[in-house]
């Protein structure tokens, strides 16, 4: 009997604090090598500030995102493409300057994202073979704590998707636009840039796109491993800091609880989650970590269910909150909102015509029904 090899797997570990991180990184390196322990891993640390295991991992490939450098390359790269605007602007003679990460909002996110798709670049591709598949490494992605790593993991579900709807139009407006100018490029002396000179390399286009797809819920191999500090009065919120996970496209999450709280009162959040959920203090006896990996999650996160003329979709949204949720159906497109966030869910043939009825929340599942 000829099995197929498994399917790299993709881990993101994402913490409040460096102890946490750190336990979290040699649970999730032990997992791996214990599951697989052919298959070599890739450790790529976006959080500025986790330690390799003190115990590597053997085939163990830990690669740590270094902002001032990176930045510099990714500077590198843009100016050729910025010099026809400095010369448009007659500021060619001007020395170009890297503007700071800090000092442009979102620009940290971007490079991290960047980082991360160059790092992942060629680890799977369209045409992989079974043989390949089994070669190809398992990866464990070091995020910063939660409120950072929330911009650049909506960037890496969605680049390829936002690329398409902001970037594109963008380009063809300045193509129109260089056309109507055109008559008075050479009366003053002007020589505008190209749409074609502004688009994304299909290097990074592609990166993005691979990266995109292995993030994707239907691919089924990215879990997140996310670690909470709290205690019982903080409890009232932590459905809607889990929930924005799964709002930004990662919906199979593990949650570990790093707090000590009374057994019904525990009993109590997990029954509310319905997610894996590890409770306890690291120094805490008989926190059973390994249970805790080994629980299942939805190989499916994605429903669409017709019966008995009644459709419904299910969307796996552990931690979802009534308060401001906002569904609607746009075009081809199912849009959920909740506490700033949207997550965009593509509608199959033959239901983008139909309307939301009603919506409600079967935790972990969000069940719309249409009409």
């Amino acid at each position: 009997m000829i099995t197929e090899p498994a399917a790299a797997r993709l881990l993101l570990v994402c913490a409040e604090t460096g102890p946490q991180r750190r336990w979290l990184v040699n649970l999730a390196l032990a997992d791996l090598a214990h599951q697989d322990a052919g298959r070599s891993i890739l450790a790529i640390d976006l959080s500025g500030g986790a330690a390799p295991a003190a115990d590597r991992a053997p085939g163990l490939d830990w690669r740590a995102y270094a902002g001032e450098p990176w930045a510099d390359q990714i500077w590198r790269q843009l100016l050729p493409v910025l010099q026809p605007w400095w010369e448009l602007l007659d500021g060619a003679a001007a020395v170009a300057e890297r503007p700071g990460r800090q000092e442009i909002p979102g620009l940290d996110a971007v490079l991290r994202c960047l980082f991360l798709a160059d790092q992942c670049a060629g680890l799977c591709t369209d045409q992989d073979t079974s043989q390949k598949a089994s070669q190809l490494p398992h990866t464990l992605v070091i995020l910063p704590p939660l409120e950072q790593a929330l911009p650049m993991l909506q960037l890496a579900c969605r680049g390829p998707d936002l690329l398409e709807g902001l970037w594109r139009p963008l380009l063809q407006w300045w193509s129109q636009t260089r056309e109507r100018l055109a008559q008075f490029e050479l009366v003053l002396r002007l020589r505008l840039p190209s749409a074609e000179s502004l688009e994304l390399s299909e290097r990074w286009y592609g990166c993005l796109d691979r990266l995109a797809q292995r993030l994707s819920p239907a691919a089924a191999t990215a879990e997140v491993l996310l670690a909470v500090a709290a205690d019982a009065a903080d409890l009232g919120d932590l459905g809607a800091r889990i929930a924005a996970l799964p709002l930004c496209g990662l919906p199979r999450l593990r949650l570990w609880l790093d707090a000590d709280l009374p057994d019904a009162l525990a009993a109590q959040v997990q029954r509310q989650l319905a997610i894996p959920v590890l409770i306890g203090n690291q120094q805490r006896q008989g926190l059973d970590s390994q249970a805790w990996l080994r629980q299942p999650l939805p190989q499916q996160t994605l429903l669409w269910q017709e019966c008995e003329g009644l459709r419904r979709c299910r969307v796996h949204l552990p931690g979802l909150q009534r308060e401001g949720l906002q569904v609607q159906r746009i075009g081809q497109i199912l849009q959920i909102r909740s506490a700033g966030l949207r997550l965009a869910v593509p509608m199959p043939p033959g239901w983008s015509q139909l309307a939301c009825r009603s919506a409600r929340i079967d935790s972990p599942w969000l069940a719309i029904d249409f009409e």
